[in-house]
């Protein structure tokens, strides 16, 4: 929790792990007289450093080993805000992994993985990519599967959600153009619960024309 009248940001607010676990860390940012606390709601999940404070400070954390296949979620506390964590079963995966025009990225959505950003519902499994590109240009992606039907979220390099749909974005004909440059962050998901299986997924970039440029 945090002092009344005082203000507090953290950062980053959200970190994921494999099924081994491992630390991570965050910041504090307030004013000097400013007094916080931290805790955690999952017993996996420790702090071992920085379980209160005055003023900026760092909070350190503990993930532990998750011997189930099922991924998980726990958060922390830290002044009045929340610090998520998410957490890979044994198979499973919550890494970004890069995206690139060409190939297309094969996956698989299996229980282990993170769950979606955006479903209320914990039984969205998600895949999670990243991909750079340059304000103006126009893009397209293509998602097929026999398992499920695909879903996909697209976050612009500041975390705000740009265009969803499925299994193409957009979901008409044409391209959507990308309104500033940066790493875009693409979440895969299923359109129905316990989606779950392979998956083909295709990132398409035409050159920027000269007026872009």
């Amino acid at each position: 929790v945090g002092s009344a009248g005082c203000s507090y940001a953290i950062g980053p607010i959200r970190q994921t792990f494999e099924f081994a676990g491992g630390s991570g860390s965050l910041a504090v940012t307030t004013a000097g007289a400013c007094a916080w606390t931290a805790s955690s709601n999952a017993n996996w999940l420790t702090i071992n450093a920085g379980a209160s404070g005055s003023g900026n400070g760092m909070v350190n954390f503990l993930v532990a080993t998750n011997t189930s296949s099922s991924s998980r979620r726990g958060t922390l506390t830290v002044a009045g805000q929340t610090f998520t964590v998410e957490q890979a079963g044994v198979g499973g995966n919550c890494t970004i992994a890069p995206l690139t025009t060409a190939p297309a990225v094969s996956g698989t959505l299996t229980s282990g993985d993170c769950r979606s950003l955006l479903r209320t519902s914990s039984t969205f499994f998600a895949a999670r990519y990243s991909f750079t590109a340059t304000a103006g240009q126009q893009f397209k992606l293509l998602a097929h599967s026999t398992a499920f039907e695909p879903y996909l979220y697209l976050f612009t390099p500041g975390g705000v959600l740009l265009a969803e749909g499925g299994p193409q974005l957009p979901t008409g004909q044409g391209t959507l153009t990308l309104p500033v440059s940066g790493s875009y962050i693409l979440e895969l998901t299923s359109r129905s619960s316990f989606g779950q299986g392979d998956f083909v997924l295709a990132l398409v970039l035409p050159p920027l024309t000269c007026g872009h440029q």
